[in-house]
C-alpha cells in the first residue's frame, strides 16, 4: 500500500498521473479518471484535518469541481525499523 501511494505521489509530481492506470484499459475517460486520481490522493493526507469530509468527497464525485493539488503535499511514509 506505501509503495502504491508513494508511486502515485511521484507520477503527480511528475505530471504522469494517469500511468497509474490499469493499461489493459483500452478506453477511459482521461478527464474523470485523473478527477478520481486526485481526489484519492487528496484523501490520503498525513493528517484528518487536511482531508476533505465525506460530505466534500461525494460533492466532488457528484459535480465538476475542479481538484486542486497544487497546496497539499505528498504523505511522506515512515519506514519502519526491522
Amino acid at each position: 500500500m506505501h509503495v502504491l501511494l508513494e508511486w502515485t505521489w511521484k507520477l503527480w509530481e511528475d505530471g504522469r498521473l494517469l500511468e497509474i492506470v490499469d493499461p489493459d484499459l483500452e478506453e477511459y475517460p482521461e478527464e474523470q479518471m485523473l478527477r478520481f486520481i486526485k481526489l484519492a490522493l487528496l484523501c490520503t493526507q498525513a493528517t484528518p484535518q487536511q482531508r476533505p469530509s465525506m460530505k466534500q468527497v461525494v460533492n466532488m464525485l457528484c459535480t465538476r469541481t475542479e481538484i486542486d493539488l497544487e497546496n497539499v503535499a505528498p504523505r511522506r511514509v515512515l519506514k519502519q525499523p526491522r
